[in-house]
């Protein structure tokens, strides 16, 4: 197990955690569904020695769960080999919640853009039925039966 030896003063304001509450163990900030994606990167870190980036969520010590993107990377010591590892944390809690309004008003518009290209061609439909009506009552008796059809069809398509 690692052992702590330093926590930037941000984390402890973002998260609420000090270095005395954490004495002797592992942080508790990753959330159950985010257990075996953080291990398996913390292998990765070690096997390959290469830095690792990635988004995940985190619970604070009052448990809120934010979106965080870690960045981490291996500490050797003197013989070049792994001692430990320096982990970035950046809240990203805001940025992903303003990409989610964000994506949600591109949505609106587009379904704003297609229902105006709906009304719009429906709108050439009509005029083509009112012309074809206003055709077909100069073609007919206006004391036959059919005009008061055409003049109610006409009053739809209005």
């Amino acid at each position: 197990m690692e052992i702590l030896k330093y926590l930037n003063p941000e984390f402890i304001n973002v998260f609420g955690w000090t270095l005395e509450d954490l004495k002797g163990r592992r942080i508790p900030f990753v959330p159950d569904d985010q257990k075996k994606i953080t291990d398996a990167k913390i292998k990765a870190l070690y096997d390959y020695q290469k830095p690792v980036r990635f988004e995940t969520t985190r619970l604070t010590k009052d448990g809120q769960l934010l979106d965080i993107f870690i960045s981490a990377a291996i500490i050797k010591d003197t013989e070049s080999e792994p001692s430990g590892m320096v982990v970035n944390l950046t809240d990203i809690t805001e940025k992903k919640r303003l990409e989610t309004r964000l994506q949600g008003a591109q949505r609106m518009e587009a379904i704003g853009t297609l229902a105006g290209g709906i009304a719009h061609d429906f709108n050439n439909l009509l005029t083509g039925i009112l012309g074809n009506i206003s055709l077909a009552m100069t073609l007919v008796d206006q004391e036959a039966q059919v005009v008061a059809r055409l003049i109610e069809a006409e009053n739809a398509c209005r």
